[in-house]
């Protein structure tokens, strides 16, 4: 009897120590995103004008940690050298609308703090399997995020999941649409491939548009306490570099959209075939390149062209599920 007690309590012994350890795993894997661990992200973006594309990085580092709503939070924020001439300001429509914000790091989950609701919301969530969704709250908008497959990939001396996601709906207010927001692969300990958030909502929930913001390119480089950590494709992390345009391409064929009345004097009608009835993002240049109206349109959609001067422009509709953008001519008079 004694030696059966024995062996129970060595079991019992031997399975806490068993549940401690996995404890101990487990806080590791959370400790990435800690003052004790310096992380550092950098993204490649362009900036399109007529003539050229100018590319470059937005850099994203941690700055210490604080607590909120009685959650460790580590605070992450834009590096001063980010942009190449884009402030923090205009790289805060890529991070919600935020120069620095804060994330809190769960075993199998990443959560940003939404200031606007003043709550938690799950940006990454490691634990699903194909079919599992999950939803990223911003404003009074929110994404549904379906996960298509996972894998593992391995680098930094371990393995990491990897989550292979796209949008269902996003729901804009009462309204719902389907938009292709934060689509793409997402790295555990790296996050996502093309951008660190879903910002394309933030513009339409605030219904603002900020012309000329730059494009996202994609991940570059992830550093950890200086060290490269991980490095996507062949660009350095903090490569600048330009790019002219030779010519001026329309490839939106006629029978695809229909602008009008041209020459315009007020407002200016753009009207898409059924096949193109998703959202599109458009900015009006004018001959110098500058960008001077933007926002977005879907359907049949007034442009107002009043407070132009009288003169030649270039209209581009930017369709992110085609990946395409399309340039026409128009004249104000």
């Amino acid at each position: 009897m004694k030696r059966h007690r024995k062996n129970k309590l060595n079991n019992l012994k031997n399975s806490v120590f068993l549940i401690l350890l996995l404890g101990i795993a487990r806080m590791t894997e959370a400790q990435m995103l800690s003052e004790s661990h310096s992380m550092e992200w950098y993204y490649g973006f362009a900036s399109h004008e007529i003539w050229a594309s100018r590319y470059f990085y937005q850099h994203l580092v941690t700055a210490g940690d604080t607590t909120i709503m009685g959650k460790n939070c580590v605070i992450v924020k834009q590096a001063d050298d980010s942009g190449d001439g884009f402030n923090a300001t205009t790289f805060g429509y890529e991070n919600m609308g935020k120069s620095t914000f804060f994330l809190h790091r769960e075993p199998d989950k990443l959560l940003w703090f939404n200031e606007e609701l003043g709550d938690f919301t799950t940006l990454h969530d490691y634990s699903l399997q194909p079919g599992d969704s999950w939803t990223i709250q911003v404003s009074n908008c929110s994404i549904n995020m379906i996960v298509d497959s996972v894998d593992m990939v391995f680098f930094g001396g371990k393995n990491h999941r990897v989550l292979y996601i796209h949008d269902d709906v996003y729901q804009l207010n009462t309204e719902s649409y389907s938009y292709p927001f934060y689509g793409g692969c997402i790295i555990e300990d790296v996050g996502h491939t093309e951008h660190f958030f879903p910002q394309e909502i933030y513009w339409l929930c605030n219904e603002n548009f900020l012309c000329g913001t730059p494009e996202p390119l994609g991940i570059r480089c992830v550093l950890e306490d200086g060290e490269k950590f991980y490095h996507q494709g062949e660009i350095d992390c903090d490569s600048v570099y330009s790019i002219s345009h030779i010519g001026l391409e329309e490839d939106l064929e006629f029978q695809d959209v229909m602008l009008y009345p041209n020459p315009v004097m007020n407002v200016l009608q753009v009207q898409f075939n059924n096949s193109l009835s998703e959202a599109f993002a458009y900015q009006i240049y004018d001959c110098h390149g500058i960008c001077c109206v933007s926002g977005i349109i879907k359907g049949t959609n007034n442009i107002p062209a009043d407070n132009l001067s009288k003169g030649f422009y270039i209209l581009k509709l930017s369709a992110p599920s085609l990946r395409k953008n399309y340039l026409l001519k128009f004249v104000k008079y």
